[in-house]
Order: C-alpha cells, then structure tokens, then sequence
C-alpha cells in the first residue's frame, strides 16, 4: 500500500513539473537590516543647514512644494546622488558647497533614512 502511494506520488510530480506548473514555495524575502549610526547620520545631513540657511528639508517635507514622494522615491533611490546634484544646481536650493562636502559615506546614509523614513528597504538590497 505504501509503495503504491509513494509511486503515485513520483508520478504526480513528475507530470507537474513536465507540465511548468509546479507549486512550490516562495523563497523568503530577506529583510533590509538598517545601520543606526548610518540613518541618524542621514537624518542631520538632510537637516544640515547651507550658506543660504536652506537644507534638503525646507524643500522636500511633507507640507512643501516638492515633497518626496514614495513611488518616487522608489525609482530614484539606487541614483540618489545625481539627484542631489540636480536638486544643488537649481536656484534658490541648496549650494555647491553641500555638494562638495558629501562623501559615498553620506550617500549611503541619505538612502539608509529615506528608505526607513518612506518603507523602502527592499529597494536597498
């Protein structure tokens, strides 16, 4: 009786997956795990004043003209440095000087708080 199970069994599956629908389990997300130095860091650089007593902040908060956005966010994250340089270029934002402080070090930071800030650790891996 049992082999006759374990024989059905073998067929079953073997038909299954000849036939590329084969139910199996989904691997386990792995989750992003944050450096807490690294998000505090971000956290004071987005903060940090410049020449023009502006920071990332005054323009980018939730009740300003060009909030950040999380669908946004999402896309823009792994090249979040190209955007900081756009966003130092334009008038009236923050000044090259911000710019040229900033190390791969605190790149990494910005994207470690803004993924915490916004849920989106997943698109850190």
């Amino acid at each position: 009786m049992k082999l006759n199970l374990f024989i059905i069994a073998i067929i079953f599956s073997s038909v299954l997956h000849a036939s590329g629908s084969m139910a199996g389990l989904r691997p386990r997300r792995i989750k992003f795990t944050y450096d807490a130095s690294k998000v505090e860091q971000g956290k004071l650089l987005l903060n940090k004043k410049s020449n023009q007593k502006k920071s990332c902040m005054t323009c980018h908060s939730k009740k300003s003209k060009v909030p950040f956005n999380r669908r946004g966010l999402a896309r823009k994250l792994k090249n979040i440095k190209k955007n900081i340089i756009i966003c130092c270029n334009k008038k009236d934002r923050m000044s090259k000087g911000f710019l040229d402080s900033l190390t791969k070090k605190d790149i990494e930071s910005i994207q470690q708080y803004l993924a915490k800030e916004h849920g989106l650790g997943k698109y850190l891996r």
